[in-house]
């Protein structure tokens, strides 16, 4: 491990909102669990295993409504109990392991999401808590090296639209003397929700889903209207393939045998269309879950999705389609029963085709069974017929299939996973995390001391899967190659395991995983394959795998740990003969009966005479049947035009909170840039935006009651014509976006006094029209990058005042050039950069470097101060998004 050794810094809670993972595991940190973590809202994981932490859990960390995960274990001196505050929103694991100080019995609905203390626990023991033991106070940050800045004034602000500008909140404290505080805005109301999305927009949306499928990109315009004012039901008067209209709503899509390509996806964007009575995409070669959002299609009165690859179970919330008369979902892939709810609201149905689905099972709901109205076709499926097992080449049946292969050891205290429910209804099966549309997006069995083969046919979960946890149990066999289909993994975690065996080369196609975790899997041998790097992979975990050899490049050392802390590189490779394991189990047999075969129901008549064929399902343990009528192979995907200015507006509307002051003239189905504005005018009735013919020219938003919630807008950088843009005194907080370097034609930029984090992008150098930027009064850290220079050729005025912690030399160019009015007072460039207040980003990392400083190793690359977190090389344990923000931090298990 990194093994550093001190005290847990409540300060790391000055990252940002953004943060979704912080991994501290297998280190020596002391002190208690900060409640100041209680801020880092967008927590999806929180790793602190392996450590010296004490004190009681606090209370405040409710405030983490996305954490899916904590692991806490082995830290033996927590103690108390367990807030019941912590659960009942995304929390669905706790691991507890080795903490046997902490007690208090948790409530019976909470028990299947947390690994006790000792497997021989059912629950915490009853509190009697002793005195408080001692724990050593979190370390203070370090002195600051820098001479206290001189004190000047701010520079003179840009005038206010009104003579009275309101107040805003003051920048948070600060080591240096206090600089007057900027102009703010006054307090706003409270955010007022967006609009709905006009049907072009929501129609765009769906054509990306679909793949932006060639066959629709020369009728499928982002600026033009589906359905004009003219259109009635019958008529051609919509152009965009495939739509017809009823006055002017969207009535109906059919896209049936339409070449979508292979990327077409079962577009949920629909349910955003309530007017939709009509919907058919039979053979058109889409696959995915039937979602859920579905549900709000009220009108609907005909569904067709015949001859697709759907996967997955009947969504229990469409019994809320109570107008729907006909629903075809023949020849898919789907799963389960018959939900029994059904019945209850869906009163207008009056045909239900099911057939081909082999995997579908279980009785029809009685209502239905009785019910003269309803014509149910489900041959070739095994409805009738109890279920019990699915085929591991789905979802469900890859599940039932693991929990079959481990059923000697599998606990009690993992609720669900029963053939005759759906994973993702509530209550969702323990483990599993599903997505708003009920596909299982996350599989977490760690700590169950679960043992039998690891099995490949995992991989049949499907490539929306983004988290697999299978550490801490008994698996055997080899890492799966099969798994190189859960491309969009980020993290695969299968340490303190059995596995054995080489590593296989075709996990490379893994290109969104972050981390990977293998330690303590002892009988792992041979070589690390270099494909595995050069994409997301960050951390590889490899403590213990003593067996594993092969010398790495040295430009991959920084995201390996290694299998001893001796070690700074893997041992040449003498590769032993393969040692025997244990082949994967077969998957269990099945318990049904084979179905009678019988036709598939008669397709819908394509549009055209020949309509051209498409894949075959998986192979089947059941009887073949006829294969449907499928698509021709479609070209590849056409990309999509680029979005309309208005809706890029609509997009940073939501960025800024969609404030109440601007959703009165920030309407989605009206243009920002009539034809006839010219610059000066005041055609646009969009508030702030003057316009140069056609185009956007600038956007003045200078003190607008933008709210608390309004963050910098990083979707401007899809308007290419912006020429002048000022949010001063706007409340605007987070970084300044790296995309915003897209906007080559600025000219002005405006950003004083506002709450803006983090460093000056240096991918803003490509500004080469800039003549004017203002960033003063902000809170911004760090050096001015030596790249601005080389490009910025046009300016000849940078504000700088008031970033009481920018520091660092100005580049040589610039401090000569007498075209340039360069103003900083109130900062500290001109001295050399060591560390920032622990109230920055920059300065809460570079103060845990400082406060481990003697157990920090020369292996963690980076973590200087004058240098960008961000940018390339990423210093060592961080994830960063697109936009230079921080939002990972992994200092786990280094060696």
């Amino acid at each position: 491990s990194y093994g550093l050794s001190c005290g847990l810094p409540s300060y790391l809670g000055s990252l940002n909102s953004e943060m979704n993972t912080i991994s501290l595991g297998a280190n020596s940190f002391t002190g208690s669990l900060p409640s100041a973590f209680s801020t880092l809202v967008g927590l999806t994981l929180l790793d602190l295993s392996y450590n010296s932490l004490s004190g009681m859990l606090p209370n405040s960390l409710s405030t983490l409504t996305s954490l899916v995960r904590m692991d806490l274990s082995s830290n033996v001196d927590l103690y108390g109990s367990v807030p019941a505050s912590w659960f009942g929103s995304h929390l669905t694991r706790l691991v507890l392991t080795g903490d046997t100080s902490l007690c208090g019995a948790l409530s019976a609905s909470y028990l299947s999401y947390v690994v006790m203390p000792s497997t021989s626990m059912s629950n915490l023991a009853a509190c009697a808590l002793p005195p408080s033991p001692p724990s050593p106070p979190n370390p203070p940050p370090p002195p600051s090296p820098f001479p206290p800045p001189s004190p000047s004034p701010p520079p003179s602000p840009s005038p206010p639209p009104s003579p009275s500008p309101p107040p805003s909140p003051s920048p948070p404290p600060s080591p240096y003397p206090p600089l007057p505080p900027p102009h703010p805005p006054s307090p706003s109301p409270p955010p007022f929700p967006p609009p709905p999305p006009s049907s072009s927009n929501v129609l765009m949306t769906v054509f990306a889903e679909l793949g932006s499928p060639n066959g629709l990109s020369s009728t499928w315009l982002a600026n033009s209207d589906p359905c004009p004012t003219s259109a009635i039901v019958g008529t051609s008067a919509s152009t965009w393939t495939g739509i017809t209209c009823l006055n002017s709503s969207i009535y109906s899509l059919d896209l049936s045998y339409a070449s979508l390509g292979s990327s077409a996806s079962v577009p949920t964007s629909l349910s955003d269309i309530p007017s939709l009575q009509s919907l058919n995409f039979q053979g058109s070669g889409l696959h995915g879950y039937l979602p859920r959002s579905w549900s709000r299609l009220t009108a609907l009165t005909s569904l067709n999705l015949q001859s697709n690859n759907i996967y997955g179970v009947l969504p229990s919330a469409w019994s809320r389609l109570s107008s729907l008369q006909s629903l075809n979902l023949g020849n898919n892939m789907l799963s389960a029963t018959i939900p029994n709810s059904w019945p209850n609201n869906m009163n207008s149905l009056s045909r239900l085709v099911l057939t081909g689905n082999t995997y579908m099972c279980g009785s029809v709901p009685s209502t239905w069974s009785s019910n003269t109205n309803l014509t149910l076709l489900y041959s070739g499926t095994n409805i009738s017929y109890t279920c019990t097992s699915f085929p591991t080449t789905t979802p469900i049946g890859s599940l039932l299939s693991l929990k079959s292969s481990c059923a000697s050891t599998w606990p009690n205290s993992i609720s669900g996973w029963d053939a005759s429910s759906d994973p993702c209804s509530s209550p969702i099966w323990s483990g599993l995390t599903c997505n708003s549309d009920g596909g299982i997006v996350g599989l977490d069995l760690s700590s169950y001391g679960l043992s039998c083969g690891l099995p490949s046919y995992l991989g049949s979960l499907n490539s929306e899967m983004n988290t697999i946890s299978l550490g801490a149990n008994s698996f055997t066999g080899s890492l799966p190659s099969a798994f190189s289909t859960l491309v969009g993994l980020t993290l695969l975690d299968l340490s303190y395991n059995s596995l054995s065996g080489m590593l296989p080369n075709s996990l490379s196609t893994l290109t969104s995983l972050v981390r990977m975790d293998l330690s303590s899997n002892v009988d792992l041998y041979g070589s690390v394959p270099a494909s595995w790097f050069g994409s997301h992979l960050t951390r590889l975990v490899l403590t213990g795998d003593t067996s594993l050899c092969g010398a790495l490049s040295a430009s991959y050392l920084s995201y390996v740990v290694m299998p001893s802390t001796s070690m700074s590189n893997l041992a040449a490779c003498a590769l032993p003969p393969s040692p025997p394991s244990p082949p994967n189990p077969p998957p269990p047999p099945s318990p049904f009966p084979p179905p009678s075969p019988s036709p598939p129901p008669s397709p819908s008549p394509p549009p055209s005479p020949s309509p051209p064929p498409s894949p075959s399902p998986p192979p089947s343990p059941y009887p073949p049947l006829p294969p449907p009528h499928p698509p021709s192979p479609s070209p590849p995907p056409f990309p999509p035009p680029p979005p309309s200015s208005s809706n890029v507006l609509m997009t940073v509307f939501a960025e800024l909170g969609s404030p109440n002051g601007l959703s009165s003239t920030w309407l989605a189905n009206s243009d920002p840039c009539p034809t006839s504005a010219i610059v000066g005018t005041s055609a646009s009735t969009w508030t702030g935006i003057t316009c140069l013919n056609s185009s956007i020219y600038s956007l003045d938003l200078s003190y607008a009651s933008l709210g608390s919630s309004a963050s910098v807008p990083t979707s401007l950088s899809d308007i290419p014509s912006l020429q002048s843009l000022n949010f001063q005194g706007s409340g605007l907080h987070g970084y300044l976006p790296r995309s915003w370097s897209r906007l080559t034609a600025l000219t002005s930029l405006n950003l004083q006094s506002n709450n803006i984090y983090g460093v000056l992008p240096s991918a803003w150098s490509r500004l080469s029209s800039l003549q004017s930027l203002n960033l003063g009064n902000n809170m911004l850290s760090a050096t001015i990058p030596n790249s601005w220079p080389n490009n910025m050729n046009s300016l000849s005025r940078l504000v700088l005042t008031g970033n009481t912690y920018m520091c660092g030399s100005v580049p040589s160019t610039w401090s000569s050039n007498t075209n340039l009015t360069l103003l900083y007072s109130g900062t500290n460039i001109s001295y050399t950069c060591t560390s920032f207040p622990t109230t920055t980003p920059i300065g809460s990392l570079l103060s845990l470097k400082s406060s481990c400083a003697s157990t920090w190793p020369n292996s963690i690359s980076g973590w200087d101060a004058s240098s960008d977190p961000c940018s390339s090389p990423i210093w060592s344990g961080l994830t960063c998004n697109s936009d230079g923000g921080i939002v990972g931090l992994d200092l786990s298990s280094y060696g």
